[in-house]
């Protein structure tokens, strides 16, 4: 081989190593926005499955609270059922122990 073609397959190969080096710089900017775009969108997904079970655990403490409130109610219920059928006396004596207790 000659001279000239040396050089002109040094050129060449040159030139073939520089594209080659091209493509390899656009596919990893690309993979580095198919990355970034993966993260967006793998953190979106996680948000929404927290605002989910989120709201999820609202609902059923809404409905513990709901449950405890008509707990309270119905054994608020029960002992005023009871007062009444206490003479009026002892009554006034139970509801002033009560306030007592309340107070203290």
């Amino acid at each position: 081989m000659s001279s000239p073609e040396i050089m002109e397959k040094i050129v060449a190969a040159e030139k073939e190593g520089q594209q080659i080096v091209e493509a390899a710089e656009r596919e990893a900017s690309e993979l580095k926005r198919n990355v970034s775009g993966k993260v967006a969108s793998i953190r979106r997904e996680i948000l929404d499955q927290a605002a989910e079970q989120r709201g999820i655990a609202l609902a059923e403490a809404e409905k513990v609270a709901a449950q405890e409130a008509e707990r309270i109610a119905s054994e608020a219920k029960k002992q005023i059922e009871l007062l009444s059928q206490i003479p009026k006396d002892k009554q006034k004596k139970a509801v002033e122990r009560v306030v007592e207790l309340l107070l203290a």
